[in-house]
């Protein structure tokens, strides 16, 4: 034998003995790959499934909320959504609770909205307004300031903060608020009326009519306007004044609303007669999806709008006011809430609208991107209220009366 060869060993097996060994490790992380592929695959399942449920219960809860079922669409909301609609939802839950008085569960949905985004102007609103809901003033305070902070082009905001400051007698900074809104949007009626009232409160009477006396010349068929610069001329004891706008308010106050006319004459000593006939303006309507839709004009061209009571703003879809070369403002924005209960923040603009024989001059309307609806827009209760109008669903028509 050579002495470099090295014997082979007598047992035939000494070279492989540790193959099975290595083979057992092997299946043994083949296995665990395939178990975590598996459930891998299952928990993707779930997910897509979950998140698929989640979703139809959205759908379903708003339906739900805009039949008034608010309890079913509170119910069809539970859980934590996925994140794709978690925004929504949140706010979908947040406004069917508010609905129902449930301010703790309010300012729960809240809080959750504005985890996912803590820098949302939209969000910090909600939970303020949920805040003062609950009487929290020092937290109601601070999101509202937050939500102006990030939107402040946001002329609602400033309302509501004005409005707050106003209800706690802290007057001065309620009305830099109201002035601010005015400076940046002065179609926005009821901060005329805001700053008025506060000065009135205080006792400033020559401020107090400065603003009265503008919101009539703005807004010259606003009933409530007309009226309080009535009462102030009266309060002041300029009593032919006061009659004129007594009899100012009375022209357009169709439905007798206010005791102008009784104030009227107070004053005169006469009673009112109006120098203008009211008409009765038949429109027609068609019903499609089972809503009233009507032939409106806004700025001149026309288009078909549903009539709906149930909405505070009168809104313009964005594909019509693209078309027609209707204009928001780009520097003021405000907050409409949709027909799924949704609060959004939408441009402004200020137009003439016109319904039948009506025409409604400065009109704000909210410009909502929804091109894929069946009408131009809506005619809201904003537009409505100013009117005296009845629905006579036998002859399909909504009938308002108005000055020749």
């Amino acid at each position: 034998m050579n002495k470099e060869e090295k014997p082979m060993s007598s047992n035939p097996f000494a070279q492989v003995k540790k193959a099975p060994e290595m083979n057992m490790k092997q299946s043994i992380i083949v296995s665990c790959l395939v178990f975590l592929v598996i459930t891998g695959v299952l928990f993707g399942f779930y997910v897509i499934n979950n998140n698929k449920k989640f979703k139809t219960n959205y759908t379903a809860a708003q339906d739900a909320y805009r039949n008034g079922n608010l309890v079913k669409a509170e119910d069809l909301l539970e859980g934590n959504p996925p994140r794709s609609i978690a925004k929504d939802f949140y706010n979908l839950k947040y406004n069917i609770q508010v609905n129902q008085n449930k301010i703790p569960a309010s300012m729960e949905t809240a809080k959750k909205l504005l985890k996912l985004q803590p820098k949302d102007a939209s969000s910090n609103y909600l939970l303020g307004v949920a805040y003062n809901n609950n009487g929290d003033k020092d937290n109601t305070e601070k999101y509202i300031k937050l939500a102006i902070k990030y939107a402040p082009d946001n002329v609602d905001y400033k309302m509501y903060l004005a409005n707050f400051y106003s209800n706690l007698q802290r007057y001065e900074e309620a009305l830099e608020l109201y002035n601010a809104v005015i400076k940046k949007d002065a179609s926005y009626e009821v901060a005329w009326a805001g700053a008025a009232n506060i000065y009135e409160n205080i006792e400033n009477y020559q401020s107090a009519l400065k603003y009265r006396k503008e919101a009539v010349k703005r807004f010259s068929d606003n009933t409530n306007d007309l009226y309080k610069l009535a009462e102030l001329y009266n309060k002041l004891d300029k009593k032919e004044l006061a009659a004129k706008y007594y009899a100012k308010t009375a022209k357009y106050d169709i439905n007798d609303a206010t005791d102008a006319k009784a104030k009227y004459f107070e004053l005169s000593g006469q009673p009112y007669q109006a120098d203008e006939e009211v008409e009765s303006n038949d429109i027609p309507y068609e019903t499609r999806k089972g809503l009233m839709v009507v032939r409106a004009w806004v700025d001149g061209y026309s288009g078909d709008f549903m009539i709906d009571t149930g909405a505070n703003s009168t809104v313009i879809y964005s594909k019509f006011a693209k078309s027609n070369g209707i204009t928001p403002n780009k520097n003021i924005r405000g907050i409409i809430q949709v027909a799924d209960g949704t609060k959004t923040v939408v441009p402004v603009a200020e137009v003439s609208l016109k319904l039948g024989n009506s025409v409604f001059n400065k009109t704000r309307a909210f410009i909502v991107n929804d091109d894929k609806f069946f009408v131009d827009g809506i005619i809201g209760n904003d537009t409505l209220s100013k009117t005296d109008f009845y629905i006579d669903k036998e002859n399909n028509k909504i009938v308002i009366k108005s000055i020749k």
